[in-house]
């Protein structure tokens, strides 16, 4: 890998999370790829913090969102449409990052 700037990957995860987990690590392949130095906080905190816990969640979330100072983009995996929590990070954006680096990518569907 070279000259890899981070990469914050927004992907679901409630819901289907079996389905969502497997979306998570081919969004993370196709970022990888691309030559870019990914990070999805959804697949990182959810290890350690409880994310059907609303209070650990909020922590979780809260721990992502610090990694963003530090990131060139935000890229949105949306071929299983936006759950509420890329809507949020959607808003983060616009709210706080006016100027960050967005994309949108689809890869298709697990299976297709």
């Amino acid at each position: 890998m070279r000259n890899n700037l981070l990469t914050i990957i927004e992907s679901p995860y409630a819901g289907d999370r079996a389905r969502n987990h497997i979306y998570l690590q081919r969004a993370i392949r196709d970022s990888v790829a691309r030559n870019e130095l990914p990070f999805a906080s959804h697949g990182f905190f959810t290890f350690v913090y409880d994310d059907l816990d609303p209070q650990q969640r909020r922590l979780g979330i809260s721990l992502g969102y610090g990694f963003w100072r530090f990131a060139e983009r935000v890229v949105f995996y949306i071929d299983y449409g936006m759950s509420n929590g890329m809507q949020a990070a959607e808003r983060r954006l616009k709210d706080s990052f006016p100027n960050m680096k967005t994309a949108v990518r689809r890869i298709g569907k697990n299976d297709d």
